[in-house]
């Protein structure tokens, strides 16, 4: 068994930009997340279901690190990521005859610089967020009101 992460959805979306930065939405506590390059090139490959293993070595082959890059920043960012909700850790199985998830970068590209990846919070949407009529409803069925609790 090997430890990889999935995006905790439903109540997470994404959308990663072209200028390789991405931004995280928690709808269930309105939060919403700025990510940096780095950052966004460990989310895409935790959309992927990789594991922590998996995610530091395409770091590596990815960007041009120095000999001051420290793997502890990939899984102190990952443990924000789970520390904020927006991801969780299941277990993989390696064995059950599926496909583990192959993760390499382009060795041809111009490869940038590392940079410590940086999670932003901001709460500053929080409402209008979650005025969401979906929060509104059951679970079960969305023309349900749900009650009101006084």
């Amino acid at each position: 068994m090997m430890e990889s992460y999935r995006i905790n959805a439903p109540h997470i979306v994404s959308e990663v930009f072209v200028d390789e930065e991405a931004a995280v939405i928690n709808l269930k506590t309105g939060n919403y997340y700025s990510l940096n390059k780095s950052a966004t090139e460990i989310w895409s490959q935790i959309e992927k279901g990789a594991g922590l293993d998996e995610i530091t070595a395409f770091i590596i082959g990815r960007f041009r690190v120095d000999d001051s890059f420290d793997k502890t920043e990939i899984r102190d960012f990952v443990e924000k990521l789970v520390d904020e909700g927006l991801i969780v850790a299941e277990e993989r199985s390696t064995d059950n005859g599926s496909a583990v998830v192959e993760i390499t970068a382009d060795p041809a590209a111009e490869k940038p610089n590392y940079e410590t990846p940086v999670l932003e919070c901001y709460a500053d949407m929080q409402e209008l967020l979650l005025l969401d009529p979906i929060h509104e409803v059951e679970e079960t069925n969305w023309l349900v009101n749900k009650p009101r609790q006084v």
